[in-house]
């Protein structure tokens, strides 16, 4: 036997453990490639129709009212989000924690039953909040009083079809899941623009309708569900000890949900408390417009890693293996992000010109911004599923109030003297901070490795890009749109040359696709 063949013996014999298979690199890809496919198959719809949708309703109504209008309507979106968030999201975490486990017992009757009771105590309580609190807007808010009553009820019927979406999910009936999501953003586009264009040109129509599309949905999908005759199967009343237990999970994460909507959008209202809603408006219309975008490339990386990570973690218990998997889907990751911020900064005046009213146009500097926030922020949301598989939901929480706090100090520096730019910067650097600390927070335990040779050779792939693109950007007055829009996609294939001639890509990724195209023409 040669020493290569001692070496590689020795190699295989450290990449077992306990009779499982060590996760190599190809199996990694695999494994993702194959949960990707599912995801796309599965919830893709509900995530790229409802984008699309939304997109459209940030083109149509900014080109109908004017910045400071739709500043207001951002501001009282942005409040209707904290509240949705505080007491809604921590439930929808324990409707996918547990439904199995109950399912499992044949306790679904139970379930469902003591979670529409939790979910009509929280309608309940909030109506309370919002009774006690009316005489405050009455006085200190007069522009957003009439809002008021119509927020109320967007917010509770919004909790009510976020979490039966949720119940769909966790009963793994993505087909019931994708139908409402699609439903909902499209019918809510409808009744927007039919209130506006036949009652009143007015942008409460567009709370209006958010409060009609839910509000038709709610029958359908509780009777999809069948919850009223689990209602009635249900044999035992409204337990305590339920309560208790999805507080007892869904509670330590209401620090980090209500921090995290404090860090996304705590600089719309100092930026009003400053500049006015007009700035407002600019901001976040170019603020929705990357977001629903960016959401719609970055969000089914998640949903493969993330399941596959808690699959793994289930299987082994080994941080090793956990590391190795994070790593190399995190390659994945910069793969698509980083090709993605180069094209957004180069087409970021188109963008905002073609998709966003005149009044919004000026925004556009900002998109580069807000798109290079966007990658850190997912990269981190990725990155802290190692603090939520070891149950350390405390240090999230910890983390995200830090830098909450610090983005409200940053803002009340930078919007003063730079406007909504001023916000973007200060969204930048928070993002930033979090992903430093859930890096550092991770570091001693299952942490985050940074596949650097990767990221080197994807920016030197992503300079060329570059390159190629300044250099279409100088010629492009003299270029026809059609002419313009082939070279954009010649550069896609310049890009993964680039990749492949530095060894980048993979022979087994190479072959996959290969494969792929080859199936697909015979």
């Amino acid at each position: 036997m040669t020493m290569m063949d001692i070496k590689k013996k020795n190699i295989e014999a450290n990449n077992k453990r306990d009779g499982e298979s060590f996760y190599t690199e190809k199996e990694i890809f695999k494994q993702f490639i194959n949960k990707l496919g599912k995801d796309i198959l599965y919830y893709f719809p509900s995530l790229m129709i409802p984008a699309f949708v939304s997109i459209a309703n940030v083109a149509i109504f900014t080109r109908i009212f004017n910045p400071e209008t739709y500043g207001i309507y951002a501001l009282v979106i942005a409040t209707a989000a904290i509240f949705i968030a505080l007491f809604s999201q921590w439930i929808q975490a324990s409707i996918l924690r547990f439904f199995a486990e109950f399912k499992k017992r044949e306790e679904q009757a139970e379930f469902n039953k003591n979670l529409i009771i939790i979910l009509f105590l929280i309608s309940g309580i909030l109506i309370m909040i919002f009774i006690f609190l009316y005489p405050l807007i009455n006085s200190a808010f007069i522009k957003y009083k009439r809002f008021y009553l119509y927020t109320v009820i967007f917010i509770i019927f919004s909790i009510l079809f976020e979490n039966l979406c949720t119940l769909f999910q966790a009963d793994l009936r993505s087909s019931g899941y994708s139908k409402y999501k699609i439903i909902n953003s499209i019918t809510r586009l409808f009744f927007s623009l039919a209130f506006i264009f036949f009652i009143a040109r007015d942008i409460l129509g567009l709370i209006v309708g958010s409060i009609l599309s839910c509000a038709i949905l709610f029958y359908p999908m509780v009777k999809e569900l069948n919850l009223i005759n689990y209602y009635r199967k249900a044999k035992k009343g409204f337990s305590l000890s339920f309560v208790k237990k999805f507080a007892s999970f869904g509670f330590p994460m209401l620090g980090w949900f209500a921090g995290s909507e404090i860090l996304n959008l705590s600089d719309r209202f100092i930026l009003e408390h400053f500049k006015g809603s007009t700035q407002v408006g600019i901001y976040s219309a170019n603020y929705s417009l990357l977001g629903r975008g960016i959401g719609l490339i970055f969000s089914p990386i998640l949903l493969a890693a993330h399941p596959l990570i808690l699959n793994v973690w289930e299987k082994s218990k080994n941080k090793i293996y956990i590391q190795k998997l994070i790593t190399s889907i995190s390659r994945y990751f910069f793969l698509m992000a980083i090709p993605i911020i180069v094209y957004i900064s180069f087409l970021s005046k188109s963008i905002a010109f073609i998709f966003l009213g005149k009044s919004y146009h000026e925004g556009y500097i900002i998109i580069p911004v807000i798109a290079i926030a966007f990658a850190l922020w997912h990269l981190s949301l990725y990155a802290h599923k190692t603090l939520e598989i070891r149950k350390k939901t405390i240090v999230m929480f910890y983390s995200i109030i830090v830098c909450a706090i610090t983005n409200i100090l940053l803002n009340l520096i930078f919007i003063p003297l730079y406007g909504y730019i001023g916000a973007a910067i200060t969204t930048l650097i928070s993002y930033l901070i979090y992903l430093i600390i859930i890096y550092f927070a991770t570091k001693k335990d299952i942490r985050l490795i940074f596949p650097w040779k990767s990221i080197f050779n994807i920016l030197l792939a992503s300079t060329t890009l570059t390159i190629y693109l300044w250099i279409l950007k100088l010629l492009m007055q003299d270029i026809i749109n059609i002419v313009y829009l082939i070279l954009l996609i010649i550069s896609i294939f310049i890009y993964i040359v680039v990749l492949y001639l530095i060894g980048e890509i993979r022979k087994y990724e190479i072959e996959f696709f290969k494969n792929l195209f080859l199936t697909k023409l015979s």
